[in-house]
């Protein structure tokens, strides 16, 4: 990456090594547990500065964001940081999978920001297309319902789908 910043695959896939391979390099040097664990959030946090190094590089795309957002969320546990990694692509990159948007409510849920996840979904569903599988949306639209019942929405003020129209 110093002598060519270009290719991604060496920022990311450094990335994944030291986050999610070194750890357990590390646990098999016979550390404690608790030394394991504090060991595995330094290289987490490691891996997401390499990453950030790579952002001025490589920001045509989502993917150092979503590398990001992978860590936080499935080294660090922190599914807060992880989320706003995940809203920032989607917002910011028309390339972002449909995944990305899907996988920023169901963590808005996961912390209880049950409100917000509704917000967010009602506004997503009539700007997927229709018919693409990859899109979910029908996906999208029973997690709507769930948080309506969760949220004590009644029928008559509950989400109405609208058909996308063609461009």
């Amino acid at each position: 990456t110093t002598v060519d910043p270009q290719p991604k695959f060496f920022w990311i896939n450094g990335a994944r090594i030291i986050a999610n391979d070194m750890p357990h390099w590390e646990a098999a040097q016979g550390n404690t547990p608790e030394q394991t664990k504090r060991n595995t959030v330094a290289l987490a946090h490691s891996a997401i500065a390499l990453l950030e190094k790579a952002k001025p590089h490589h920001d045509d795309k989502p993917d150092i964001l979503l590398e990001i957002g992978n860590i936080h969320l499935n080294r660090l546990r922190d599914a807060k940081s992880a989320a706003e990694m995940y809203r920032k692509a989607y917002v910011e990159y028309e390339s972002t999978p449909y995944y990305v948007a899907r996988l920023y409510g169901q963590l808005l849920r996961r912390m209880g920001r049950n409100k917000e996840a509704y917000k967010f979904l009602t506004e997503l569903h009539p700007t997927l297309p229709d018919g693409v599988i990859y899109a979910q949306k029908n996906t999208v639209l029973r997690r709507i319902r769930q948080l309506e019942k969760t949220l004590g929405i009644t029928r008559g003020n509950s989400f109405r789908p609208v058909a996308r129209q063609a461009d």
